[in-house]
């Protein structure tokens, strides 16, 4: 947080110089910082979000995500939804891949791609995909309740629902 306050008043300071300033000069040697600053920033602090789309009835539906985790030996994956109730969808713990307090609906409907500590592939395999899987789900990788890195995607089936409604409660 304390990174984006200073982030914060730095551009505040560039912008100000750039209107009160009066030489040419100085104003377009600020100017490519002010912009590298703000790409920088974007790049650093905002979450990619990607978007899946699938027919109902497919066997499978691959929800992308891969990053280079921290230590290969001491991270966790998370995969979770938060509508229409926040759920776990998926979690990866090392040498792991069985799903801990997942929700029911999931239940022996997810796995992440083989040898996901060597090949940095976080992607969620979901089986069955039906209507009610659309919705936007979370990948968080952390350790040790620090978040690393989180993914976003953005799953639509098309189709009518297929999976009984008492799963869901």
């Amino acid at each position: 947080m304390k990174e984006l306050v200073v982030f914060w008043l730095f551009v505040v300071a560039l912008v100000f110089a750039l209107i009160f300033i009066e030489e040419t000069t100085v104003k377009l040697l600020l100017a490519p910082v002010l912009v590298v600053v703000q790409a920088v920033y974007l790049y650093k602090y905002t979450i990619p979000v990607s978007q899946v789309e699938v027919k109902e009835g497919a066997l499978i539906v691959k929800l992308p995500s891969s990053t280079l985790v921290p230590s290969p030996s001491d991270f966790t994956v998370e995969w979770s939804r938060c509508a229409p109730e926040p759920m776990k969808v998926h979690e990866y713990r090392i040498d792991n891949n069985h799903p801990v307090r997942q929700n029911e609906y999931y239940s022996h409907r997810t796995n992440l791609e083989e040898d996901p500590e060597t090949n940095r592939d976080f992607s969620l395999t979901l089986k069955d995909p039906c209507f009610r899987d659309s919705g936007t789900y979370i990948c968080t990788v952390h350790k040790k309740r620090n978040i690393h890195t989180q993914k976003v995607v953005q799953l639509r089936v098309k189709g009518q629902c297929c999976r009984s409604e008492s799963l869901l409660q």
